[in-house]
């Protein structure tokens, strides 16, 4: 294989692995363990109808005393749509138990730009209510640093307990590591493990 093919080839696995967005230098840096660092309180999503699509608003702040897990993608993201059946699977595992789902999707509200994500929510599935996070305002304040896919836990405290960075897929150890906090938070028992 030539080196110009190698490359190519190594620069698409890393872009089915994950998205990255121009990193914001002022955004704490996180690991990709189940382990969120230090207990942040999640920023709130805004009650206003006309950013969110696939469902009514689901404010965070309306879903204190509830286990969220907050998905953050953005429509050119590969591997966020590739992370849809984990996050489905979750939601039927342990949506009866209470864990409420939400995505947060960047959005720049560029024409068109609404459509297009309700169509790409409808296309895989989801089940769930998606925040339009306008300049990745939301992602930035919660601490992603840009890095998508990525999956966040938030406690019934309404402070991130976990995240997950990367495609998400049943099976892998960052799924077992999810699905793990999520038991202990939904048991009430441990709502922050603390960085690893």
């Amino acid at each position: 294989m030539s080196r110009g093919r190698a490359a190519v080839t190594v620069t698409a696995a890393l872009l089915l692995t994950a998205c990255h967005k121009p990193a914001d230098s002022t955004a704490p840096a996180s690991t990709a363990s189940a382990a969120a660092p230090a207990a942040l309180l999640a920023p709130d999503t805004t009650a206003d109808p006309s950013r969110w699509i696939n469902g009514p608003p689901a404010p965070l702040s309306a879903a204190r005393g509830s286990v969220v897990l907050i998905e953050a993608w953005d429509r050119y993201c590969i591997p966020c749509r590739q992370s849809v059946p984990a996050i489905l699977a979750l939601q039927s595992r342990y949506g009866a138990r209470g864990l409420q789902i939400i995505s947060v999707a960047a959005f720049d509200d560029a024409p068109g730009e609404r459509e297009i994500l309700a169509n790409l929510a409808r296309e895989e599935h989801m089940t769930y209510p998606c925040f339009l996070d306008l300049g990745s305002v939301w992602q930035h304040a919660a601490g992603t640093s840009g890095v998508i896919p990525m999956v966040l836990l938030v406690d019934r405290q309404g402070r991130f307990t976990a995240q997950e960075k990367g495609l998400l897929q049943q099976g892998a150890p960052s799924f077992e590591r999810l699905t793990a906090v999520i038991e202990r938070a939904l048991a009430g028992s441990g709502t922050h493990d603390g960085p690893k």
